[in-house]
């Protein structure tokens, strides 16, 4: 399926009251290191993972992206065994993506369209998966993912498989942490596109190669230590895993929870085989 023509029953309504990605002026110290991509770097981004965000241009955009990400980074270092060394920024034209396990990209509505060699590039990338993930976050103005136009024109002749809104039982909700959402600085969550799973019985493993949503998840990620900055960075973890390991952690996941079931049932009380994550 070509991304120029998604079928209408993917086009979502709009949503009122989206506003601009802001600069994160009060991001929360994150450790680790961050560059802008170099050839000479190269091979230290193959031997460990780093975390990348495309350079749109935009300083604000583009500093909250690496605040974000270097949050995010902090988060997985503590909760998680997944050596993430740093944060890239990359040049969508020119650098080479296939080294990253997972690719932020802040869409803004005036993004330019990719040339045909960096189409090829993406295209080759999102083949990938598993192992390879795109998070578009597209800053709609209030107008919803019926409002993709400027993805599409971006994208050019990238060719997705067929897309489908996340749900609660979706991969991506249970690759880490049980959410019930992937909130960020919004929450739309029925607004959050991924590719379509393969149907049950069929013996085929696809894990979404990419993840479409308005949620302003970079600016959540890089806020002031609270609450929602922590239910957001969830998100996040949750995105990284399901790059590093695909369905492998996904098994894991539905394993525990029949596990907990089990003693649920055997122990009359509650009881979870994963960190629980209410919706607010």
């Amino acid at each position: 399926m070509n991304f120029k023509t998604i079928t209408a029953s993917l086009v979502l309504a709009g949503v009122a009251g989206i506003a601009a990605a802001q600069p994160a002026t009060d991001a929360a110290p994150a450790a680790g290191t961050f560059s802008t991509y170099t050839r000479a770097n190269s091979g230290q981004y193959a031997a460990r993972p780093h975390l990348a965000y495309v350079r749109t241009g935009n300083q604000a955009v583009d500093n909250t992206a690496r605040a974000g990400l270097m949050a995010l980074h902090e988060k997985l270092r503590d909760l998680t065994t997944i050596d993430i060394a740093g944060v890239v920024e990359i040049d969508i034209e020119r650098d080479d993506i296939a080294l990253f396990p997972m690719i932020y990209w802040p869409v803004g509505e005036n993004a330019p369209t990719l040339s045909a060699a960096a189409q090829k590039k993406v295209q080759a990338y999102i083949q990938m998966s598993p192992a390879h993930l795109i998070v578009f976050d597209l800053n709609n103005m209030g107008k919803g993912l019926g409002n993709m136009g400027p993805l599409r024109h971006m994208l050019g002749d990238v060719t997705l498989r067929p897309l489908t809104k996340v749900r609660e039982d979706s991969a991506v909700n249970k690759t880490f942490f049980k959410a019930k959402d992937l909130r960020g600085t919004f929450n739309y969550n029925d607004n959050i596109l991924i590719e379509e799973p393969a149907p049950q019985g069929s013996g085929l493993e696809v894990v979404t190669s990419v993840i479409i949503g308005e949620n302003n998840w970079s600016a959540a990620w890089a806020a002031k230590r609270s609450e929602a900055r922590d239910v957001a960075l969830r998100a996040g973890v949750n995105f990284v895993m399901l790059a590093m390991t695909g369905n492998y952690k996904l098994d894991q996941a539905d394993i525990m929870e029949k596990d907990s079931q089990k003693n649920d049932k055997k122990n009359d009380k509650p009881q979870s085989g994963l960190p629980q994550l209410d919706k607010k």
